[in-house]
């Protein structure tokens, strides 16, 4: 429903496209397009704008307008552009307005520096959800909490997982990223109850576990905790307890 004006337009350009030039192989080419682009933000948390619609408008616009057509369909193909358009100009008016946007924010210095070393130059800005910012804020305070807890536990050879949506400490911390660690563990989307990383190979490389109180994605941190429980509390002892983290070590 999000998507419905874009959807039914792109159904227009389809439409056209389908009676001017039929064929199995175009309306496999649309049907191709319509379902990648449903299916890449289903999985998303982007919630408007259909990629493919409008790189698929495109290259169909410019397929008729070459097209050898006869008398009576050549104006049909002339309204082709205009519903182009109307696919492409909002995504390009929000992409410029946000590259402008950063840009700016860039060159001032504004915001708040990441608190692991690695990226003191990435900035948490205040645009215009204070919510997300508020949010986000906090989330800062329980890395600069966990790298105050690491940088007394840990050496730098020793690595480390995060029970969490993401791991920042080895890149954060230049600590050695464990082998069986993901960049991007997501609750219903990467792993699951039923469809998971087996603890065993998962943790095999890891000298730390870090299980947040306050996780950046709470059915992601909850679902972690609940499935590695026990595998943890049979190779790992908590060493370290803080306001926002336990910290469980491998067992000798």
């Amino acid at each position: 429903m999000n998507n419905l004006t874009e959807l039914a337009v792109y159904g227009i350009v389809a439409t056209i496209f389908l009676a001017l030039a039929p064929s199995y192989r175009n309306l496999l080419f649309v049907g191709f397009c319509c379902a990648t682009g449903i299916l890449l933000i289903e999985q998303n948390f982007q919630i408007v704008g259909i990629l493919t619609l409008g790189a698929s408008a495109v290259a169909i616009t410019q397929y008729l307008l070459q097209a050898e057509l006869s008398p009576q369909h050549r104006k049909a193909r002339l309204v082709l552009p205009l519903l182009s358009a109307f696919l492409l100009l909002p995504a390009a008016i929000s992409n410029v307005a946000a590259v402008t946007l950063h840009v700016g924010y860039a060159i001032t210095g504004r915001g708040e520096p990441i608190p692991l070393p690695a990226f003191s130059e990435i900035r948490l800005v205040e645009t215009w959800s204070a919510g997300q910012y508020d949010y986000f804020e906090g989330y800062n305070r329980t890395l600069a909490e966990a790298s105050e807890a690491l940088s007394q536990l840990a050496t730098r050879q020793e690595s480390v997982a995060v029970l969490d949506f993401v791991n920042p400490f080895s890149a954060g911390l230049g600590l050695p990223p464990p082998a069986g660690d993901s960049a991007w563990y997501h609750w219903g989307r990467t792993l699951g109850p039923d469809y998971h990383p087996a603890a065993d190979e998962m943790f095999a490389d890891v000298d730390l576990i870090l299980d947040p109180k306050w996780p950046i994605e709470i059915w992601t941190g909850n679902g972690m905790r609940d499935i590695f429980a026990h595998y943890i509390a049979r190779r790992y002892d908590m060493v370290r307890e803080t306001a926002s983290w336990r910290i469980y070590r491998r067992k000798a």
